[in-house]
């Protein structure tokens, strides 16, 4: 189904629900740019948190308890 189909359909729908769907996709088309940047984000970084002790120090933590202030 071509974009001009799908455009085609929705306006067959009662408004409400063809602001939902509009919602719906502007939702999901953020969510996955969101996800995009997060993925480009990371792997702009992974090299140093792989290498860079600096970055792991707190690693040697792992599997120690933590115990609250309170």
């Amino acid at each position: 189904m071509s974009a001009v189909d799908i455009l085609l359909e929705i306006k067959k729908l009662p408004l409400q629900e063809r602001l939902s769907v509009v919602e719906k996709a502007m939702r999901d088309i953020r969510l996955e740019e969101q996800r995009e940047r997060l993925r480009s984000e990371a792997a702009l970084v992974i090299n140093d948190y792989l290498n860079d002790p600096e970055m792991t120090v707190f690693t040697a933590l792992d599997g120690e308890k933590v115990h609250e202030s309170m």
